[in-house]
C-alpha cells in the first residue's frame, strides 16, 4: 500500500490486492482515522478495495452509487410490492435520500411481526427486497393479507399486500 498522491483536497492511496484484516490494514486505519490533523482526513465509511486505488476526499461520507445516473434520490419513498396478490414471492422497493437506520418487517392482521428483512444502516439509494412468505423460522406463513412497515429514521411507511396460495 502506498499514497499516489496527496494534496489539500484529495488523497489517493494505491491499495491493490488488500483489504481489511491484511497487514496493512493497520497502516490504512492510521491514515484514514488517526491522522495527527484530523481536519484534512475526514472520516470514511469502510468500503472494500475493490478498485485499484481508494480516495479519501474532504466532503461528507458517500456511498456507492445505486443508481445509473448517478443522482441519489429527494426522499424518503416506501412502494407497492409487486406482483401483489403474490405466490410465493414479491418485491418490496424503497428509497432513502440519505445515510439511514432502516428497518423493513412483515405484520400479519393481528400486528404480529412475521419477519425483518431489514434492520442495520444502509446508505442512501434505491433498494429491492424480496418476501418469499416464510416467517423468521423459514416456516411458510398461511394465505392472508400482511403489511409491510419501513422505518428510515424519522419516515416511517406502511403498505398492505396479499398472499395468496
Amino acid at each position: 500500500m502506498k499514497v499516489v498522491s496527496e494534496n489539500d483536497s484529495l488523497t489517493i492511496i494505491d491499495a491493490t490486492d488488500n483489504y481489511w484484516g491484511t497487514i496493512d490494514s493497520a497502516e490504512i486505519e492510521d491514515m484514514i482515522f488517526h491522522n495527527a490533523d484530523t481536519s484534512s482526513v475526514p472520516f470514511v465509511d469502510y468500503i472494500p478495495f475493490a478498485l485499484d486505488s481508494f480516495d479519501i476526499e474532504n466532503s461528507s461520507p458517500t456511498a456507492v452509487e445505486i443508481e445509473d445516473n448517478g443522482i441519489l434520490p429527494s426522499g424518503f419513498a416506501l412502494e407497492q410490492n409487486y406482483p401483489n396478490p403474490f405466490n410465493p414471492i414479491t418485491t418490496i422497493e424503497f428509497t432513502l435520500p440519505n445515510r439511514s437506520q432502516v428497518s423493513l418487517s412483515i405484520f400479519n392482521v393481528l400486528g404480529q411481526r412475521v419477519s425483518a428483512l431489514a434492520d442495520r444502516q444502509m446508505p442512501a439509494g434505491t433498494y429491492s427486497m424480496e418476501w418469499d412468505g416464510r416467517d423468521s423460522y423459514g416456516r411458510p406463513v398461511p394465505t392472508g393479507i400482511y403489511f409491510y412497515r419501513l422505518q428510515a429514521g424519522d419516515f416511517i411507511a406502511a403498505r398492505k399486500m396479499i398472499l395468496l396460495k
